[in-house]
């Protein structure tokens, strides 16, 4: 006997991985210094870091984005552009 599995089903499915792949994709972003690493290059120091709330989206929360302002050898303060706030839902 074979059970068969409807369209719906599939869709359902989907959309489960979907919705649990997501925040995973933001947190891996974030590792890897995509929403704003704090780090300072080699012979500066980090002073400071920054944030910024993006806001929320359908289907996602608001984020929090960081950048870093360094000090060079010579007590210059240089800060890092901010990364730009996702304008979708990452799906």
């Amino acid at each position: 006997m074979t059970r068969r599995i409807g369209i719906r089903s599939l869709a359902a499915v989907g959309m489960v991985v979907a919705l649990g792949l997501a925040p995973s994709s933001v947190a891996f972003a974030a590792r890897k210094g995509g929403l704003g690493a704090a780090t300072c290059g080699r012979g500066q120091t980090l002073v400071r870091v920054d944030t910024k709330v993006c806001p929320a989206l359908p289907r996602r929360p608001a984020l929090t984005i960081k950048r870093a302002c360094c000090e060079n050898r010579s007590g210059k303060v240089h800060c890092r552009p901010f990364a730009h706030c996702p304008s979708r839902s990452p799906s």
